[in-house]
């Protein structure tokens, strides 16, 4: 019984006399978020110089391919090569430090508690103890560091620093959300619609004249018409003075308003004066005789004489202030319609 009852007190002495966990060094929690620019830094410094050589190498194809003759062929190569630049500089900078403070974001930290202890990747040995692991990876990383090529030291020693410094990053995102409102800003004026017909063909291309005389004599733009309604009184003189923009019509017609929109074609979009049948009619009606346009019967004042009357029983039609009579108005309107205009009358 007496042995029996000093092993019980030995094993419960040896028992109390055991450590705790709260005996046991404490552990240093892990901050991930001080690492959050070694590591992209590190990741940069190996993805980095293949990018540049890939970036490089399809940059330098396309800019190659520039030297066509053919202009829509080298626009193409010009525009991709660019576009290649401008993608590997935004996944150098713009990438790289969104990814860096999202990462900073979401990574814990040692001042979060313990609740975020469960979110730790892993920890740091405390201090004194030593972690064959952690000693093994720090050394294959020097070691890798220290033989890697210039290109990467470079990348990772200086470029990403300088990428990741916390004035530089706001600095590049504040850059480019100016250059993509600016990019946006300039559509609406410099976008054009459709492809020139010119930049399809080589240089050396007898189409080319064509396309020149096209956009040098036909550059006019869309035509646009301004219908007057049906009704308009045209045979009594206030209705042809409405319309019309030659002698005695009035300041505020129809043409007069177009022809002073025409003098601000920035506000109006009126590039050219506008043209009206009324003026054209009344020119072929006050034609001289040498012309063959509005001609009636020496005879007979009433009938019109046609174009291919030419035995000199035409004289000109009877006007009044350069317009025909009003009675005469609807008479020699249907004359005017059919006829084309030529050498003989130019009018029609």
């Amino acid at each position: 019984m007496d042995e029996a009852a000093s092993a019980s007190r030995k094993a419960t002495t040896e028992c109390r006399n055991r450590p705790t966990s709260e005996d046991l060094p404490t552990q240093v929690d892990y901050d991930l978020r001080s690492e959050v620019e070694s590591r992209i830094a590190r990741t940069l410094g190996r993805v980095g110089p293949s990018m540049l050589l890939c970036s490089a190498s399809e940059s330098v194809a396309f800019f190659c391919g520039s030297m066509t003759s053919m202009p829509a062929v080298r626009v193409f190569a010009l525009y991709a090569g660019v576009a290649l630049v401008i993608n590997f500089l935004l996944q150098l900078f713009a990438f790289t430090a969104l990814l860096t403070l999202d990462s900073r974001r979401s990574a814990p930290s040692a001042s979060q508690g313990d609740d975020s202890d469960d979110r730790r990747p892993m920890l740091e040995p405390a201090e004194g103890s030593t972690s064959p692991e952690l000693d093994v990876s720090a050394e294959a990383e020097q070691t890798d560091s220290s033989n890697a090529p210039w290109l990467y030291q470079f990348v990772s020693r200086v470029l990403a620093p300088f990428i990741l410094n916390r004035f530089v990053r706001p600095l590049l995102v504040i850059i480019l959300l100016a250059w993509i409102c600016f990019c946006i800003a300039i559509i609406p004026t410099n976008l054009k619609i459709g492809l020139d017909q010119r930049l399809a063909m080589p240089l050396g291309s007898y189409e080319l004249d064509y396309f020149d005389a096209v956009a040098k004599y036909l550059a006019v733009g869309p035509p646009v018409y301004f219908v007057v309604t049906r009704g308009h009184p045209y045979n009594t003189l206030e209705g042809q003075n409405d319309v019309c923009n030659s002698v005695e019509c009035y300041n505020t017609s129809l043409l007069a308003q177009i022809n002073s929109a025409a003098k601000f074609p920035d506000y109006y979009r009126v590039a050219a004066p506008a043209t009206s049948w009324v003026d054209d009619f009344f020119d072929w009606t006050d034609a001289p005789l040498t012309y063959q346009c509005c001609r009636v019967y020496r005879n007979d004042s009433t009938t019109f004489c046609p174009p291919s009357d030419t035995k000199g029983n035409c004289t000109s039609c009877p006007v009044v202030d350069r317009r025909p009579y009003p009675e005469n108005f609807t008479q020699y309107l249907p004359f005017f319609l059919r006829q084309n205009p030529d050498k003989a009358c130019p009018k029609g």
